[in-house]
């Protein structure tokens, strides 16, 4: 009779997943606040923590909200409205195969240039 063995798979550490012997630790943005209305490309925040050599991608919103370009998130083409948007970015490890998802928020203020509280246009 043959030995039956049995092998136990942790778990990759912190979220992280795939083979590559690569840890990707949880991002985080440097700012997480932008206003209604604000320009397609205005940055919003540089993402924090990602490991060196890794790539970044915005899976999510799909909805042209948001974009991601050389580790800064942006106002996306899409109109936003005020309120909250949950995001997430996937880091990919040098490695090309160690990945980890990280869900984050950003807050889309509802704020009124100064020229128009001025005028008297407190239109909501």
């Amino acid at each position: 009779m043959r030995p039956i063995i049995i092998a136990a798979i942790a778990a990759p550490p912190n979220g992280s997943s795939g083979g590559g012997g690569v840890t990707l630790g949880a991002l985080a943005l440097a700012a997480d606040i932008f206003v209604a209305g604000d320009a397609a490309g205005t940055d919003i925040g540089t993402v924090l923590g990602s490991t060196a050599g890794s790539s970044l991608a915005l899976l999510a919103p799909t909805d042209a909200t948001l974009a991601l370009a050389a580790g800064v998130l942006k106002v996306g083409a899409a109109a936003s409205a005020a309120g909250t948007i949950n995001l997430t970015i996937r880091e990919t490890a040098a490695d090309g195969v160690t990945t980890r998802d990280n869900a984050l928020l950003v807050t889309v203020d509802q704020t009124y240039a100064a020229e128009d509280y001025f005028a008297g246009d407190y239109a909501v």
